[in-house]
C-alpha cells in the first residue's frame, strides 16, 4: 500500500489528525490525494484510482461525523472518470472529487471532459479543482511572469450529504 495512505487500522495516526482538527476548531475534514497518475496507462491509473477510492470511503465510514473523501478520478480516460465517479459518489459514500489543474496539459475547458461535469452534475457531486493562471504574455516573452494556482470548489449540494 503506497505510504500516503492512512488505514483506518492505524488508530495513531487517525487520532492524531482528529486531535489536530479539536485543536484547530475543525469539526469536520474533506481528504483528497493530489492526483500524480494522470500520465499513467489506463490500467495502472484504474488500479491506483481504485485503492485510494477505497481507502478514503473506508476512512469516511468509520468516521463519518469527522471525515469525508473527495474521489480520486482517472480524467486523462473520461469515460474511466465518469465510471469512477459514479461509483465513488453511489456505492462508496464519497462526497465528490479532487482534481488537478489540468490533465497532462489539456484544459478543463477540452469537451473530451464534458461527460465527467455532466456526471458529476448529474449526481450533485462537489469537485476540487486547482486551476493554473494563464501565462502573462506582456512582458513580450510569453514567460509566466506573475503566474499563480487557486483552488477552488464547485459544489452542488445534495440533501443527503448534510451531517
Amino acid at each position: 500500500m503506497p505510504e500516503y495512505f492512512i488505514p483506518v487500522s492505524d488508530q495513531a495516526a487517525v487520532a492524531g489528525r482528529l486531535s489536530a482538527m479539536d485543536a484547530m476548531g475543525i469539526d469536520m475534514q474533506v481528504l483528497s490525494v493530489n492526483p500524480f497518475w494522470y500520465r499513467k496507462d489506463r490500467d495502472t491509473a484504474a488500479e491506483i484510482v481504485k485503492l485510494t477510492n477505497e481507502r478514503l470511503a473506508e476512512l469516511g465510514a468509520a468516521y463519518p461525523r469527522r471525515l469525508a473523501g473527495f474521489a480520486a478520478l482517472s480524467l486523462q480516460y473520461p469515460d474511466l472518470a465518469v465510471q469512477q465517479l459514479e461509483t465513488a459518489v453511489k456505492q462508496q459514500g464519497l462526497r465528490g472529487a479532487a482534481i488537478g489543474a489540468s490533465v497532462a496539459g489539456d484544459d478543463f475547458h477540452d469537451p473530451k471532459f464534458h461527460p465527467v461535469w455532466a456526471k458529476a452534475e448529474a449526481l450533485g457531486a462537489g469537485y476540487s479543482y486547482t486551476r493554473k493562471a494563464r501565462p502573462n504574455w506582456r512582458n513580450g516573452s510569453g514567460a509566466m511572469a506573475g503566474c499563480r494556482t487557486r483552488s477552488a470548489i464547485r459544489w452542488t449540494p445534495r440533501s443527503h450529504c448534510s451531517t
